[in-house]
């Protein structure tokens, strides 16, 4: 999460306007566009609505689409930053994508108690009762 931080507020400063000095804080104002996998897509919108908050003048686009689209944006030059949820391939390194790695994620079923069909796909692996105790 520090890693996306920091990716964040680089971009930023790229995109400020005027000069930096120690005596003054910086006044970060531009866009930033961000477009691709949809596992990172609410953490992005989380980071980036704290950010705005935070610096007015910053305002961050991002969409969903898929791993593919976030690459194939940033190759076109349609956005700053793709997300993308898998490791890049050697071509797409090659053509100048540069990886930071901010997080991992996972898929967790969620099922219902309720759900008529729980103990029936359940019962093979695990004891029902234990799960929801």
């Amino acid at each position: 999460m520090k890693k996306g931080i920091i990716l964040i507020l680089s971009v930023g400063v790229l995109f400020s306007k005027g000069s930096l000095s120690f005596s003054q804080k910086p006044k970060l104002e531009g866009t930033i566009s961000l477009s691709g996998a949809w596992a990172i897509y609410s953490t992005t919108v989380a980071w980036a609505e704290v950010f705005q908050k935070k610096h007015p003048g910053v305002k961050i686009e991002v969409s969903a689409g898929g791993a593919g689209k976030g690459v194939a944006d940033l190759l076109a030059g349609f956005v700053d930053i793709g997300m993308v949820s898998r490791e890049p391939n050697p071509s797409e390194l090659k053509r100048g994508i540069f990886p930071v790695y901010i997080l991992h994620d996972a898929v967790f079923p969620i099922v219902s108690d309720k759900n008529p069909f729980l103990k029936e796909r359940v019962r093979s692996k695990f004891n029902v009762s234990e799960i929801w105790h």
